[in-house]
């Protein structure tokens, strides 16, 4: 009958010359009891056959406070049609105030008919709800706070809520059947969609009881006043078929994640309750592992989510730039260890750089890094270390518990990090260190670096006015000195690296860099990374598996 009425509405104002009587009145009036969901009441009495009288429709117009609002009703309106009368039926989201709600109604050859009411909606009810829901979201994140590890997290900004919950058109929605229903969620938007012009779809907040009566335990996955506060402040610009403010399309991803990670807290309470009743700085292997099972217990639940998905980086970045919401690993360790908590509490594995001291400064464009490891699980294997030296992996040979290489360094800042690999692949780090080299670019820098322990790769650079430099003739003679090259180091045992430097080209001629597998001794293929810096600037980096005794041509020029 909907569909019918507004097509009659749309061809009777096309239709002149049939006269017919109609009268109008609409409900309610006065102070409303209920607030938010006001139903409003339109009664049509026409004197004849309502489908006849209505071909001769001139004008509809339906206005609230002014505005016009007639497309809402023809496409929400609950119509029924009872012999002459027809009532309509529309429900608003109305915020706290006094509203006037108009009807024009023109038939052909009959003035026009108006009808006009005017009601207020209470406010109190809404500011009540509003300053409990706030109140439980507020108790809900600083639930945690005489715990250590609450003062390095945040369950998000509670100014961030308020400022949402408090928008005058941000009402609170109580349906008991709501969270019941399966279908409800299609229910709420065919119905709700259309409250009133200014409201968007999910910009209320629906719950399924008063905020007062609303129980959490910080272990809800789906239905806390935070969870739906979230979503509320996520659809704050949202429009009816539009996206949130998450770059990603559902909140959930984003929301099921947080929670997991406040699942995660009661490892945490644990893990601070099983320090308190041990040596908090020295504890014996046997405790070190027992506070460890419950740090990974929080990490656990901190890297999984009962969503499909787990948020990237930049989508928890977004999570905290819009709600506040921060829980972050390495902040609580470091916390507690500045707290005097060892280390052997949180890693299977230790990796520390001994030397240089972070922030060094360096005369030359190479420095020798040493670093060490402490192995808390003996049942774990390393099988690889080495170091990063801006992010280019170069690996080394563990002796005992320590391991030391020479990096080669640019002009100003260079990041320094150590690591070591275990049989399963998995991967531990010291942290970084920034050391200062002040020596000058090189103008051509060669570097190697090679996968394999106990084996032996060259680096070599020819020219044809000169000898070659490579590990039997590490410096050449090319003109003079500033035109020489110079081979840092015969690495024959593995994984390099092998440096050739040279201030400037000697001359004209031709030019060749190449790779040489010497030996494997019986090691088997290995990948070479090889990377060419002119003036610190790559213009070659590259790797390439060989096997033993073959050749790799890096660059080939002439002047």
């Amino acid at each position: 009958m909907k569909k019918f009425f507004y097509a009659i509405l749309i061809m009777g104002m096309l239709v002149s010359g049939v006269e017919a009587a109609v009268t109008a009145s609409i409900s309610p009036s006065g102070t409303l009891s209920r607030v938010s969901n006001v139903t409003v009441t339109h009664t049509y009495e026409f004197t004849g056959d309502v489908e006849e009288e209505l071909k001769g429709l001139e004008n509809f117009l339906v206005t609230f406070n002014g505005g016009d609002v007639t497309p809402t009703f023809l496409n929400a309106a609950r119509l029924t049609v009872q012999g002459t009368t027809v009532t309509a039926e529309i429900e608003y989201l109305f915020a706290p105030g006094t509203y006037t709600y108009e009807v024009l109604i023109k038939l052909a050859g009959e003035e026009a008919v108006t009808a006009e009411t005017t009601f207020t909606v209470p406010g109190d009810e809404q500011i009540r709800r509003k300053n409990a829901a706030l109140g439980k979201v507020s108790l809900f994140m600083n639930q945690w706070n005489a715990r250590d590890f609450g003062k390095w997290i945040s369950l998000g900004n509670i100014d961030t809520f308020r400022d949402r919950l408090y928008e005058e058109k941000m009402q609170i929605y109580v349906d008991p059947g709501y969270l019941s229903d399966s279908d409800a969620v299609a229910a709420y938007v065919e119905v709700y969609i259309w409250k009133l012009i200014w409201t968007v779809y999910e910009e209320d907040l629906l719950i399924n009881v008063e905020p007062e009566d609303f129980s959490n335990d910080g272990t809800n996955a789906s239905a806390t006043l935070w969870h739906e506060l979230i979503h509320a402040v996520s659809h704050g610009l949202q429009q009816a078929g539009g996206s949130g403010q998450f770059s990603f399309n559902d909140d959930h991803l984003y929301i099921e994640w947080a929670e997991s990670c406040i699942r995660g807290f009661r490892w945490l309470g644990s893990f601070e309750d099983f320090v308190a009743q041990n040596d908090r700085s020295n504890p014996s292997d046997e405790i070190a592992a027992n506070g460890r099972q419950r740090w990974k217990k929080f990490l656990g639940d901190y890297n999984s989510t009962l969503y499909g998905r787990m948020p990237t980086e930049a989508e928890k970045a977004e999570l905290s730039t819009m709600i506040g919401f921060d829980v972050d690993p390495e902040k609580i360790k470091a916390g507690y260890i500045s707290m005097g908590y060892s280390e052997k509490y949180f890693d299977d594995i230790t990796v520390r750089i001994t030397s240089p001291a972070d922030n060094a400064e360096i005369s030359e464009n190479q420095v020798e890094v040493s670093a060490e490891v402490t192995n808390n699980e003996p049942g774990l294997a390393i099988d690889k270390a080495g170091f990063r030296v801006n992010g280019a992996e170069q690996f080394s040979t563990l002796s005992g518990n320590t391991f030391t290489e020479t990096a080669v360094l640019a002009s100003g800042d260079n990041t320094l990090q150590a690591f070591v690999r275990t049989t399963d692949g998995t991967e531990y780090s010291s942290s970084p260190i920034t050391v200062k080299s002040l020596a000058v670019n090189n103008t051509y820098h060669i570097r190697i670096t090679w996968d394999k322990n106990e084996t032996d790769v060259d680096v070599h650079f020819t020219w044809s006015g000169g000898s070659t430099c490579y590990w039997s003739n590490p410096s050449p003679t090319w003109n003079d000195a500033a035109t020489s090259p110079r081979l840092d180091v015969d690495d024959t045992d593995g994984y390099g690296p092998e440096n050739i430097t040279i201030d400037a080209l000697p001359g004209p001629g031709s030019y060749s860099i190449f790779v040489h597998y010497y030996s494997a001794n019986d090691n088997g293929p290995t990948t070479v990374t090889a990377s060419v810096f002119k003036d610190g600037l790559s213009i070659f980096s590259e790797s390439k598996t060989l096997s033993d005794g073959e050749n790799w041509t890096l660059l080939n020029f002439d002047l």
